[in-house]
């Protein structure tokens, strides 16, 4: 009798995705190649993933969940303040992409043809739990009942801007992806701290809150 086969979990699929890009040199072309790929079944796969495209916005929160996890691990994280949690979380980031550079660089160029990739990317990285997207101070009860964070997302949108950034980046020890960080960071920041964003914020849950009434054609 045949021995059965070990079913493969996330990781290992997505480590298979890219030992077929690096060995091909273009995206899989679907989910049951990536199978035949790993010697492995179709619906082994399915199980793991509902389609290709998840796979590879997986690929990519991937790095945002290893970077995450290492700054947890450093006992001084906690005692960051915002920003600091940003920057810190930044650096590790383009560290953790730079291994696969190579992959990465090439992947991202022919996936951008494909918008419902960015927006599968942006959907599943906002809804992790991720520690170095603090939200204090911005009326978070109200927040989690609409499900949106609008600090939260500038923060990814902001990180994954610096990861294409990095990318493209040919400076001496990518000296320009450092300051982009840097300025596009304390930026970001001054914007989103300002009395005027608050402001929006309060006449925003004002807004919701009246939705059914003054707002509704009903």
């Amino acid at each position: 009798m045949a021995k059965k086969k070990k079913k493969l979990d996330k990781y290992q699929w997505i480590q298979l995705y890219k030992d077929y890009f690096l060995q091909h040199g273009e995206l899989v072309p679907s989910a049951k190649e990536l199978a035949t790929f790993a010697d492995s079944e179709w619906v082994d796969l399915k199980m793991e993933f509902n389609n290709l495209q998840q796979l590879e916005a997986a690929l990519v929160l991937l790095y945002f969940k290893q970077a995450n996890e290492l700054l947890v691990a450093d006992e001084k994280f906690e005692h960051y303040s915002s920003k600091e949690k940003h920057l810190a979380f930044l650096y590790v980031l383009t560290e953790k992409i730079g291994v696969d550079e190579l992959f990465l660089s090439d992947f991202l160029h022919k996936k951008r043809l494909d918008p419902g990739f960015i927006m599968q990317v942006l959907k599943l990285v906002n809804s992790q739990e991720l520690d170095w997207t603090t939200t204090e101070g911005w009326a978070k009860g109200t927040l989690d009942k609409i499900n949106f964070h609008p600090k939260k997302t500038a923060l990814i949108n902001h990180a994954l801007g610096c990861l294409t950034f990095y990318l493209k980046d040919t400076s001496e020890e990518k000296q320009d992806t450092d300051a982009f960080i840097e300025k596009t960071t304390d930026l970001l920041f001054k914007l989103t701290d300002t009395s005027t964003l608050h402001s929006a914020m309060d006449l925003g849950k004002f807004l919701f809150s009246r939705r059914k009434t003054a707002f509704s054609w009903d």
